[in-house]
Order: structure tokens, then C-alpha cells, then sequence
């Protein structure tokens, strides 16, 4: 028994001494080009130990590799995918007798990994493995091959794994898009592929930290089968992300499903962080996401969420699909009342100083009156319709602009190939409705527009106050309107503009003049009648008439005005491209105080009024030739005003005549002014 415990002690203390000695006697460093020639083949990519390389088995199994280095395909912008300052790996050596690989430590110090995806969109880490020539072809794999391979995976058990002062860059030769992480330092825990993993880590992009925390469920279903439950966070001061489900393997490819939640406190420095350019101005300040999750590499899907964006919020299901020549939006959402006027001419920050303005320019030469008067040239960029399709169903419970509360209304929004199309159901706006739908086409060399609008029962005047600035008219405004155009900047639309529609007003008044008073002031001047003063307001039973439009030019030849004791008829044109206008106004009195349906009789004379001139500064005139016609219906009259006006110069019996339009002649303070072309152009709010 002594000689056979003395025989063990010896073989132990031959035993421990090969152990210690083999990493000495071994000559490690000759290895490193078989190591470097088994992963250069196996992957097709070179592979090189370019520092010292180092082998112990006490009391672990510990391998150090320095400088090590794994490279891209050829042509990539960047030679090495992955480099490493040090790879430390510490094995139990037991184990390794019964099968196991058991990881103490693995640690990867300053790795330097280098993601691209070439301009034929093909990145550089999936592997193009060479194949012997006299090694057949492997069979299609069946539904159970992945899991039969996987299933040979040895049982792995991990201590911890480290990676330590990383950076990672990713690069997109198709938009030349760079992006670069630094400090990044990883750890991750996994007893054995059977057990929870967690994964900790830290990051810096652009200056801002971010954090990550992560639990696999089931790793090793993971590596065999692709799927495991998976809940993740992703925090930083911009951003937050948490998503709670599973990940899974479909025929689409690898996806996740689960709940998805994402808050962004600081929206406008978040795009900037994450772009690198500075959105300047957003009308939201904030705006977070929560719904399921359903996501592969062919669509990405939220359903049941909510939506926020500053004190917007919506609801419903969203899509994206991410397959075809563009990514396409489809959704169906239900939107709270949205409140414009939150987001229209926000105040900049206090204390912040307005743009400093350039210099002025030397004058330009004096235009014409047919040349440009103030349309942009500068081209408008539709180049946004032509980066993804949609097909989304907005349910809007109200809308608020300009103080103007327009209620509940139904939105179908189209995109595709960059032609838009959007259709608004009928939408209550001030006792009345407002329909219509909008198209733009920016799928051919010249963009195109096209509005068709429908308005039933609306009160003209808050609208026009608030939306033109324009409170001379009151109303229950009925109009249609089909209007066409093309071109790549607004004065090109204006000039190629096309259309027709018509436009009535029931019940209502013009303010700032009384039409009324004009004809019988007119009359009384005429016939040498002391002329009154009225208040300054029409009001009028029925105002409207129909349009067309061709190349930019409004025609109107049925223009009427029925009230009582008067009827008013125009015809003319608007031409918008110079903003000039070439009006005929012809009142007329009438023996009735019906408005519609009443007689056309005229009593008295009738002076037209021409408007001619700058849409901004039009000029008023009588019409001679109406005048004329009208000495011809009553001569005695006209000899009267005429004789009333003798010894005048021409310009004062012209005044003259006018003041007789308006009642100017005797106005009383506060009803009118005595300039009576003025008085007519307070219409246009001049």
C-alpha cells in the first residue's frame, strides 16, 4: 500500500509538473500561423495574430491573443471589419473531458468594428465561404435541419464576457451615410444557454451616453430555433425605449413581437443628435409612441397605440412596409381635436435675436404692368412625395385655426409613386359644411395641383375675417369650385391656372358702402335733388355668379346683386399673374323691396362704375359710355346735371359726378368719405 500511494504522489507531481510546464515547452507562437490559416479558410476572409500570442492551464485554461485582426471584402472603404487590442479567454479545463466548455472570462479589449454595406447594398458581414471544387453541393435544408445542426451545439456555459473601450462605425456606400459609436463597454452574464442571459452595456454616440439593459429568456432556443423571450431598454437624456415580448424566426426572416413603448422629452435635439442637422423649429416639442409590436425585415406594425406629439394625440393601428421601390404607410388612426393655432407663428425663444437681415439690394428696374408682380420663381421642391407611399383613414375629432372651430371630419390620404390624393369628408365649419378633395402629382418632370371644393351653409363673414382679413361681407356662402394647374414654381402655377365654379351669398351685407344710396344719390345729383346720407352698408338678399379660369384668368360675366330697391350686375375680368382687374359694376333701382324674384324696372338713372387698375390700388371710374346711354333713357335729367356743372373745370364736373356716386358731396362725419374712389376701395380693404 506505501509503494502504491508513493506510485500516485509521483504520477500527481508529474502530472502538475507537465501542466506547469507545458505552456513553456509547448511553442506556442508556431501555432499562430495554423490558427490564422484554419479561420482565413473556413471564412474566406484573412485573419492575422499580429502581437504576441500566450497559452496557461493553471488554474484555468487561459489563451491571450494581441493585435488581432479579421478583414472586410475586398473593395470595402474600410480593409479591417474587426480588430481587437487583446482577446482574453479563460476556459475550465475539467469540463473540457466531459464535453462542456465552461467560459470564466472572455474579454475583448479596444475592438474596432467596422459595419458597411456596399453601393450594390450588400454588407460586408455575411461571410461568402469558399467551397472545395470536389465538395458537393449540400442539399436544400428541410423544416428541421436548422434545429438538428444546432441541436450539436456543445453544452457552452458562460461566467462573464466583456468588451471593453469599443467603437463601432457603420457606413452605407448607397447614401454615404457614417455613423460611429465610442466608449463602448458591454458585459454579458450567462451561466449556461438554459438560463436567463443578461446584457449590460454603455455607449457614447455624438457626445451622449446611452444605455442598454437587456435579459434573454431562453439563449440557447435563441442560437437553435431564433426565438426567446426578450425584454430590452435603450435610455438616454433624448431618448426611451423599452420593449417587452419575443424574438422569433418566420419565413420573413428574424422579427419581434411584443409591447414597444419610445419618449422623446426633447424632440428637436433628438433629430439633431441622431441626424447630425438641426430641424430648427418643430411645431411639437415632444412626442412618444406605445402599442404592439410586430416586426420583421419586410414590414414593421403598431397596433392599439397612442400616439403623442406635443398635445396632439391619435390612436389606432400603423404600418410600414418596408418590401417594394419605397417604404409605404398604412394606417388607420383616430386623431383628438387638433389645435392649429398652437403651432402657427410661435414666438422664438425669449431673448432671441431675429436673423440678421442682408443687405438691400440696388433697385431693381421699374416693371411693367404686365411683368411679374410679386410671384416667386423660386422652384418648389415636391421631392417629398416621392420617398414613400401611403394609404392612411384619419377620423379627426375637430379642428381649431385662427380661433375658427371647424367640427368632426373623415380624411383618406393616398400616396403613391408620388402622386398624392386626399379626400375630406364633409366637415361642419360655421352652420354649414366644407368638402373637397386635393391632388398632387410630382411623379413627372412638372408637378401639378388640383382642388376640387365644395361649401354648403357657411357663415361667410368669421371665415373671411380670419382667414383673408377681409370683414366687408356677410352671408351664407354656397360655392363650388374645380380648379387645375401646373408647374414647378408658384408663379408658373398661377399662370397655368384652370378651372371653374360658382359662388353664392344669401342673406347678407357689404360693408363699407351702400350701393343703394349711390344710385339714388347718383340720380339726385343729376337731376339737382339734395342727395342723403345712409348708413354705409348693402344688404342684399342674393350676391353670386359663376367663373372660369384659363391660364390664369378669372372671368365673371354673370355677377348679381338682388335687394330690395336694387339690382347690381357685373362682368369682367381678374387676371392673376400681373394682379390686374378689368371690372363693369351696373347697379340699377329697382320699384320693389322683394330681393329674389323682384322686378328689374329702374327708376331713376343708373351710373356703371369701372374698376380698373392694380389689384392692390384699383382705380374707379364711371362709364361714359353707360352714362351715355343713360342721358339717352332720360335727356332732360342729364341736361340738368350738366348745366349744374358748367363753369367747372373738367376734373371738378368729373369729381363732381362721381360724389354723386356716393353721397360725398354732403357726407356726414363717420358715413363716408368724400373721396368717393376711396370709399369704393375700402371694399378691398385698401
Amino acid at each position: 500500500m506505501r509503494k502504491f500511494l508513493i506510485g500516485l504522489a509521483l504520477v500527481a507531481v508529474v502530472l502538475v509538473a507537465v501542466v506547469v510546464a507545458v505552456p513553456f515547452l509547448v511553442p506556442v507562437e508556431q501555432y499562430k500561423g495554423r490558427i490564422e490559416a484554419e479561420v482565413t479558410q473556413r471564412t474566406g476572409r484573412e485573419f492575422r495574430i499580429q502581437g504576441p500570442m500566450a497559452l496557461s492551464l493553471l488554474p484555468t485554461l487561459a489563451v491571450e491573443l494581441n493585435d488581432v485582426s479579421f478583414a472586410g471584402p475586398p473593395g470595402a472603404r474600410t480593409p479591417e471589419m474587426v480588430r481587437l487590442g487583446r482577446l482574453e479567454l479563460e476556459l475550465k479545463p475539467w469540463p473540457l473531458l466531459r464535453g462542456e466548455v465552461q467560459v470564466d472570462t472572455l474579454v475583448l479589449r479596444e475592438p474596432r468594428i467596422a459595419l458597411e454595406i456596399d453601393a450594390q447594398g450588400r454588407p460586408n458581414w455575411v461571410l461568402d465561404q469558399p467551397r472545395a471544387t470536389d465538395q458537393p453541393e449540400p442539399a436544400p435544408a428541410g423544416p428541421g435541419d436548422g434545429q438538428e445542426q444546432a441541436a450539436g451545439l456543445p453544452d457552452l456555459r458562460f461566467g462573464e464576457v466583456e468588451l471593453v473601450d469599443g467603437q463601432v462605425s457603420y457606413f452605407d456606400a448607397r447614401t454615404q451615410a457614417l455613423h460611429e459609436v465610442t466608449d463602448v463597454d458591454v458585459t454579458l452574464m450567462a451561466p449556461d444557454l438554459s438560463q436567463p442571459a443578461d446584457l449590460k452595456g454603455r455607449l457614447v454616440f455624438r457626445d451622449r451616453p446611452v444605455t442598454i439593459d437587456a435579459r434573454v429568456d431562453q439563449p440557447r432556443a435563441l442560437v437553435e430555433t431564433g426565438a426567446s423571450r426578450l425584454t430590452a431598454a435603450v435610455a438616454g437624456d433624448l431618448l426611451a425605449i423599452r420593449f417587452d415580448g419575443a424574438l422569433e424566426r418566420a419565413a420573413a426572416g428574424p422579427g419581434a413581437t411584443g409591447r414597444l413603448d419610445l419618449r422623446a422629452p426633447e424632440l428637436r435635439q433628438l433629430v439633431t443628435w441622431a441626424t447630425g442637422n438641426d430641424p430648427g423649429d418643430l411645431p411639437v416639442q415632444s412626442a412618444s409612441l406605445a402599442g404592439g409590436l410586430a416586426a420583421n425585415a419586410d414590414r414593421i406594425a403598431l397596433t392599439d397605440g397612442t400616439y403623442k406629439a406635443g398635445d396632439v394625440e391619435a390612436a389606432g393601428n400603423v404600418a410600414v412596409a418596408l418590401t417594394g421601390p419605397r417604404p409605404k404607410i398604412d394606417g388607420v388612426l383616430t386623431v383628438a381635436r387638433l389645435n392649429l393655432d398652437r403651432f402657427l407663428n410661435q414666438p422664438g425663444p425669449a431673448g432671441e435675436q431675429a436673423p440678421a437681415q442682408p443687405a438691400p439690394a440696388a433697385p431693381a428696374p421699374a416693371s411693367s404692368p404686365g411683368e411679374d408682380s410679386g410671384w416667386s420663381t423660386r422652384p418648389i421642391d415636391f421631392s417629398a412625395l416621392r420617398t414613400v407611399d401611403a394609404d392612411l383613414k384619419i377620423a379627426l375629432a375637430g379642428l381649431t385655426v385662427k380661433g375658427v372651430d371647424a367640427g368632426a371630419s373623415d380624411m383618406a390620404i393616398t400616396l403613391d409613386g408620388g402622386r398624392l390624393r386626399t379626400v375630406l369628408g364633409e366637415t361642419a365649419l360655421f352652420d354649414g359644411t366644407v368638402s373637397g378633395q386635393v391632388n398632387a402629382d410630382a411623379s413627372g418632370a412638372v408637378p401639378a395641383l388640383a382642388l376640387d371644393l365644395r361649401i354648403n351653409g357657411v357663415q361667410a363673414e368669421p371665415v373671411l375675417t380670419r382667414f383673408a382679413d377681409f370683414d366687408r361681407l356677410a352671408g351664407t356662402a354656397r360655392a363650388v369650385a374645380s380648379l387645375r394647374t401646373t408647374g414647378a414654381s408658384e408663379r408658373a402655377m398661377v399662370e397655368g391656372l384652370d378651372g371653374q365654379g360658382s359662388v353664392t351669398f344669401t342673406d347678407g351685407a357689404i360693408k363699407g358702402i351702400n350701393l343703394a344710396a349711390m344710385v339714388r344719390n347718383a340720380a339726385a345729383a343729376f337731376q339737382g335733388q339734395p342727395v342723403g346720407n345712409e348708413p354705409q352698408q348693402t344688404d342684399f338678399a342674393e350676391l353670386g355668379g359663376n367663373f372660369t379660369i384659363q391660364n390664369g384668368v378669372v372671368r365673371n360675366d354673370d355677377l348679381r346683386l338682388l335687394a330690395p330697391l336694387l339690382r347690381l350686375e357685373g362682368r369682367g375680368t381678374v387676371a392673376l399673374p400681373p394682379k390686374t382687374i378689368d371690372y363693369r359694376l351696373q347697379p340699377r333701382l329697382v320699384s320693389t323691396i322683394e330681393g329674389q324674384g323682384g322686378t328689374r324696372d329702374v327708376t331713376g338713372i343708373a351710373v356703371p362704375v369701372l374698376v380698373r387698375g392694380s389689384l392692390t390700388d384699383p382705380s374707379f371710374a364711371p362709364d361714359l359710355a353707360g352714362l351715355a346711354e343713360e342721358a339717352l333713357r332720360n335727356p332732360e335729367a342729364i341736361r340738368e346735371q350738366i348745366e349744374g356743372l358748367k363753369g367747372k373745370r373738367p376734373e371738378e364736373a368729373v369729381r363732381g359726378l362721381i360724389e354723386g356716386l356716393t353721397g360725398g358731396q354732403n357726407a356726414a362725419p363717420g358715413q363716408g368719405s368724400s373721396n368717393p374712389a376711396q370709399q369704393l376701395r375700402g371694399l378691398f380693404g385698401r
